[in-house]
């Protein structure tokens, strides 16, 4: 169709790299750490930013509830 966006069949989100490991003092030992529900955090802050603009508050008050769940 012409004027859409058509994206390969490897995820968006896979090309940002959202997992990593850090290195617990604690623990002892490396802990990895992998980002699940991109989409859904993606479209969280984009809500959050647009009320906040709107309501003339600051997105936090609105984005961390959100990302908690």
């Amino acid at each position: 169709m012409p004027g859409c966006v058509h994206l390969d069949k490897v995820s968006y989100f896979s090309k940002l790299h959202l997992s990593n490991k850090y290195y617990d003092f604690a623990e002892g030992k490396d802990v990895e750490y992998k980002i699940t529900k991109k989409r859904e955090g993606l479209l969280a802050s984009f809500t959050a930013g647009l009320f906040s603009g709107m309501l003339g508050i600051g997105g936090g008050v609105l984005k961390v509830p959100m990302l908690n769940q």
